[in-house]
């Protein structure tokens, strides 16, 4: 039976995209998580329609599976706040591009964008100009080492969040920041993923702010 066979793969795919954190390819297909298990659903009605009650229950489960792993992006049911409105974060990702040659015009964009926390990737002796017009601005900052073609930083004009506020994770191009948004401690991180080709993060900046990621982040303005 076609529908059979179409939903064992959908299900056998929902459940390798869980594999991301071992295996890159199944990191790369966690990406179309919600798209298989909208499928791998819609099977398991079909399935169930047609009395295949043993392939519509594992496509079932293969479904709850699917759901379970998008768990943690689902909004938080006590997200809002006193008022019913979330706290909110303005934020600013910027691959500065290792070879860019304008951290002035870099910085005043950064500004322009009023955001509360700016994360970088590519952070090089060159670059790293960007943070220094930056100090005032975003008087909270950590910065990692990692490869040659640069650090990762977090800046941070949010008061930081009692404890250990930021540090670094070693060996993995990750720097973070926990700071306080409304009441509530929110951890942000910033990181570049470099493989044995050195691939490098889509969002660079080169002098167009177009490449410039803004928008929302987990009930927060990013």
């Amino acid at each position: 039976m076609a529908l059979a066979a179409a939903s064992i793969l959908t299900g056998g795919l929902v459940l390798f995209s869980s594999l991301g954190p071992w295996i890159p390819l199944a990191d790369s297909l966690a990406h179309f998580r919600f798209h298989l298990t909208a499928l791998i659903t819609l099977a398991s009605v079909l399935l169930a329609l047609s009395r295949a009650w043993q392939q519509a229950g594992l496509a079932a489960a293969a479904a709850v599976a699917g759901i379970a792993g998008m768990a943690p992006v689902f909004p938080a049911w006590d997200a809002a706040g006193v008022e019913g409105e979330a706290p909110s974060i303005t934020m600013v990702q910027l691959n500065l591009s290792f070879r860019n040659s304008t951290p002035g015009a870099v910085a005043d964009f950064i500004r322009a964008a009023d955001a509360d926390i700016v994360t970088l990737q590519e952070v090089t002796d060159k670059t790293a100009r960007v943070i220094d017009l930056l100090a005032k601005d975003y008087p909270t900052q950590v910065r990692c080492r990692y490869a040659r073609v640069g650090a990762v930083a977090v800046l941070s004009r949010l008061p930081v969040a009692p404890g250990v506020a930021k540090g670094c994770i070693d060996g993995q191009g990750m720097a973070w920041m926990r700071v306080m948004a409304g009441g509530k401690p929110v951890t942000v991180a910033s990181r570049i993923y470099i493989s044995a080709s050195i691939s490098h993060p889509r969002d660079s900046y080169s002098a167009s702010p177009s490449l410039n990621q803004r928008g929302t982040l987990a009930g927060c303005t990013t």
